[in-house]
């Protein structure tokens, strides 16, 4: 991104950023996915949906017209059960909870079957220790409800994750389009009767052996990652991307990953601060792809009421809709080849570590993550 430009207060982003941005999203994505993993990194649930929601549809729609095998991968690395009021787990059926309370312990099973079926040294056995007496927890908060504060946090959780998430993607992209994973990182959704270590080598572990599963049953070692740019007032988001980023140089050196290209996506939030080596990219699409996203946004119940931080009145998903505006008639000043009809548009930051003849170099990455960790 350009160095010196004014910024707009609600794009976050100088205007010259557009002049040169490429509007081949998806076909950039379809392109790689011959030998690349799609898997989105969402902090919160509804992440995706605000910062990505129109290009999860377009890809979803070239996968199904061509016939492709691949899924969309969506990882969820914390509940966001702190922005849930009591009221909505009041109004949750006994189906609903007995439904909660078997997919929180199917998700934390298997990530305990994992880590244990990894080689175990001192850390990870630490790790497996605390995924064990989560479950045994949850299961006595299921059955013995003691800890009233505890069981409800469970419920919280499992309606932005299970219910609100999950309907959330079969809007966007219809059933069995995005396969769903969690990791309920500790440093957040610590569940059990103590708090582990805040550092990151536990939270690294989970979300690592979430991405592993992923590539193992994909048969493939190279990943494109479309993760969140944002900067929220509670740290959250630039915690996950610490992780994340922890997480995949990592599985570079375990040599899990053979290579990686990252899209920093941009939803409601202010952003991080980017290097100026990114490419700006876009995903332009029309009115009834809007429609969707929209739709999918509002199935987020329990969350409709979330203003945008600074604001009194504007809600995320209109604060999302009036940058896919602004995005796209910027885009439209500098590229006469979008079509009339496309009057919306995500704005992504491509960035690869690929050296001219191809090959990933992974000198390159390390710095890279040096830089915006620093």
């Amino acid at each position: 991104m350009p160095k010196g430009d004014k910024r707009s207060s609600s794009l976050c982003f100088p205007a010259t950023c557009f002049e040169h941005c490429r509007a081949t999203l998806p076909f950039d994505i379809i392109r790689d996915l011959n030998d690349h993993v799609l898997v989105f990194i969402e902090p919160h649930p509804d992440d995706t949906v605000l910062g990505a929601g129109g290009l999860v549809q377009l890809i979803a729609r070239e996968i199904r017209s061509h016939g492709r095998p691949e899924r969309i991968h969506n990882v969820t690395v914390v509940s966001g059960y702190h922005a849930v009021d009591d009221t909505f787990i009041e109004a949750l059926s006994e189906k609903d909870k007995e439904h909660i309370f078997d997919r929180y312990h199917d998700c934390l099973n298997s990530l305990y079957s994992a880590i244990s079926d990894n080689d175990i040294g001192e850390e990870e056995a630490f790790i497996r220790g605390y995924y064990e007496d989560c479950l045994k927890y949850l299961d006595r908060l299921k059955y013995e409800q003691k800890d009233r504060k505890r069981h409800d946090i469970i419920l919280k959780s499992g309606l932005r994750l299970f219910i609100e998430n999950k309907n959330a993607f079969v809007r966007l992209a219809g059933k069995d389009m995005v396969k769903e994973h969690y990791v309920l990182l500790p440093f957040y959704d610590s569940i059990a009767g103590f708090t582990p270590a805040l550092d990151h080598v536990m939270n690294v572990v989970a979300l690592g052996t979430v991405i592993e599963q992923i590539l193992k049953k994909s048969g493939k070692r190279k990943l494109t990652i479309v993760a969140d740019a944002g900067k929220d007032p509670h740290g959250t988001h630039g915690l996950v991307r610490s992780v994340l980023n922890r997480t995949v140089l990592s599985l570079i050196e375990e040599e899990e990953i053979e290579a990686v290209t990252y899209y920093w996506m941009h939803g409601p939030w202010p952003v991080m601060n980017f290097n100026n080596e990114e490419q700006a990219c876009v995903a332009m699409f029309t009115e009834d792809i809007w429609r969707d996203k929209y739709a999918a946004c509002a199935m987020y119940v329990s969350q409709q009421d979330p203003l945008v931080p600074g604001s009194e009145s504007t809600p995320f998903r209109v604060r999302v809709e009036e940058r896919n505006r602004e995005y796209a008639k910027l885009v439209r000043k500098h590229n006469k080849t979008i079509q009339e009809n496309e009057r919306y548009a995500e704005l992504y930051f491509r960035k690869d570590f690929l050296d001219a003849g191809g090959s990933f170099e992974y000198g390159r990455f390390k710095d890279y993550i040096d830089k915006i960790e620093g």
